[in-house]
């Protein structure tokens, strides 16, 4: 479990078609998790022999998704996903994530969120990957159009457009806020 100092988090859900996961307060039925939960990568253990069989966690993500993608690799290779209901660690939130500015962490989340449903979304929800990019883009572009937060809109844009320019990873932004090269 995961403290957060507000709540206690137990589990990680799986919603497609969305930017962000959400964190669940609600204690577990069964500690064994169903297919469409994970393990906030906050306060994970993992078994040598899952980094044997299924690898590290998948760098393209950076940040957000990446362990929600790590405990499905998991899953599909056989592995189980459990809470340890006796096991609390505190976590800070976004007292790392905070430096790097809200626009870029919309941006990791929009680009992320779409790499994660094209890789473990049911059938119906890939083919509508495309329709939902073009609903996020026409939404942001009303914003932009409207003057309403323009930073944030265009960081989403930008986010869209990494995942379909394969631009994965992390992002490091020279003084104009232009990606640069690592």
């Amino acid at each position: 479990m995961i403290n957060e100092g507000d709540r206690i988090i137990y589990y990680g859900e799986i919603e497609w078609l969305k930017p962000e996961l959400k964190h669940s307060a609600l204690k577990p039925i069964t500690y064994n998790l169903k297919p469409d939960f994970y393990v906030p990568g906050a306060a994970m253990l993992i078994r040598k022999k899952v980094f044997e069989k299924i690898g590290m966690f998948d760098e393209r993500y950076f940040l957000y998704f990446e362990d929600a993608d790590f405990c499905m690799r998991a899953r599909k290779a056989g592995f189980k996903l459990a809470v340890a209901p006796d096991a609390i660690v505190r976590h800070d939130q976004s007292s790392s994530t905070s430096k790097l500015g809200a626009a870029l962490l919309l941006r990791y989340h929009y680009r992320n969120a779409h790499l994660f449903n094209i890789k473990y979304a049911p059938f119906w929800t890939k083919i509508s990957l495309p329709f939902w990019s073009i609903w996020i883009i026409i939404r942001q572009a009303v914003k932009i159009l409207l003057i309403r937060n323009i930073k944030a809109s265009k960081a989403i844009l930008i986010g869209v457009l990494d995942f379909y320019k394969c631009r994965f990873g992390k992002i490091v932004l020279d003084t104009n806020s232009r990606i640069k090269n690592e």
